[in-house]
């Protein structure tokens, strides 16, 4: 099979309502979408999902990097047969180059592409903390922490529902004695549901104190590239955005160096829109039952989905939609 051509196309889809991403309040979210064109009649596209914030890459960046990396490589053969290693970047199909993580993915999802699955894989909602009474119907709760007062008392709230299960997202924004100050004002019952703690303090390398001191998990997101290797006591958990963490052939490869440690993986989205968020799904289905972050679909507001989305009780469902449609979605958009 013959790699023959490519086209990028960019989307821009509104956020339900602004998002503090980092230092970043944003209201649109920006992907590209790369189709891969090979002999045979066969193509494959993928999203290379930026979210300034988090990914500094602008589109005109990661636009560049996408050209000098393929244009070259029109008319190469591919020999899928004997060369594929799905835990090598580009799953061994392509010549390796230091690409950033957002192209890697988009690449990878691309060469990826298969007939499409029904699937439905757990999730946890994802929360920003505000008012009294919080409204969840999902056992596993991920809420944003150490950005606002009321946050204490929201997660109180939160700690009284039965059954539940708290994912707490710092964002690096705590130091050990304003995180410790910050946990003995959470009441027993909701300490005990705390799951694990992602990435709270602003120095992860003084996480082994906190641990001691209160005997809670660790989750890893931001450092997870850097630690993998040599994680600190208390680790249990790796969230994993392929966006950002070296693209899906690296996701797969955290997968069975997570399994050796018996530390779970929880896969995590960028805000990719329905097209990335399928390949999300496929991910996290294919790793185990553990919720995914991936309803963050709700955020956005994209009127023409490439898929059915709904949340169910069981979960994200994927249902396929009419190829016209999903045609007529890819055509709306300009050649970028």
């Amino acid at each position: 099979m013959k790699f023959l051509d490519f086209s990028l196309k960019k989307v821009t889809l509104p956020f339900k309502r602004p998002l503090q991403i980092g230092q970043n309040k944003l209201h649109t979210k920006t992907s590209l979408y790369l189709t891969l064109y090979f002999s045979g009649g066969f193509s494959g596209t993928g999203e290379i999902s930026l979210l300034p914030g988090l990914i500094d890459l602008t589109p005109e960046e990661a636009k560049k990097e996408t050209l000098n990396y393929l244009t070259p490589l029109r008319g190469l053969s591919l020999n899928i047969k004997k060369d594929l290693k799905i835990t090598r970047p580009l799953f061994n199909l392509l010549p390796t180059q230091m690409l950033s993580s957002p192209v890697l993915f988009g690449i990878e999802m691309a060469l990826m592409s298969k007939p499409f699955q029904e699937i439905c894989v757990p999730i946890n909602d994802l929360i920003y903390p505000g008012g009294k009474h919080p409204k969840t119907s999902n056992p596993t709760v991920k809420v944003k922490i150490g950005r606002k007062e009321e946050e204490v008392q929201f997660l109180n709230q939160l700690g009284k529902m039965e059954g539940i299960s708290l994912r707490l997202d710092g964002n690096r924004n705590f130091s050990v004695n304003k995180l410790l100050t910050f946990l003995k004002k959470l009441e027993p019952q909701t300490q005990k549901k705390i799951e694990y703690l992602e990435e709270p303090l602003e120095k992860i390398s003084d996480w082994p104190e906190v641990h001691e001191k209160t005997g809670l998990s660790l989750g890893i997101d931001e450092s997870l590239l850097e630690y993998n290797k040599n994680v600190p006591p208390g680790t249990s958990t790796f969230i994993i955005k392929p966006s950002f963490h070296g693209g899906i052939s690296k996701t797969l490869s955290l997968f069975k160096d997570a399994k050796k440690r018996n530390i779970k993986c929880v896969v995590s989205s960028t805000f990719e829109t329905s097209l990335g968020l399928y390949t999300l799904a496929l991910l996290a289905k294919n790793n185990s039952k553990t919720p995914a972050g991936i309803n963050t679909f709700n955020y956005l507001e994209e009127k023409n989905p490439f898929y059915q989305i709904n949340q169910t009780e069981e979960g994200l469902s994927f249902k396929d939609l009419p190829p016209t449609l999903k045609e007529a979605r890819m055509n709306n958009l300009h050649p970028f």
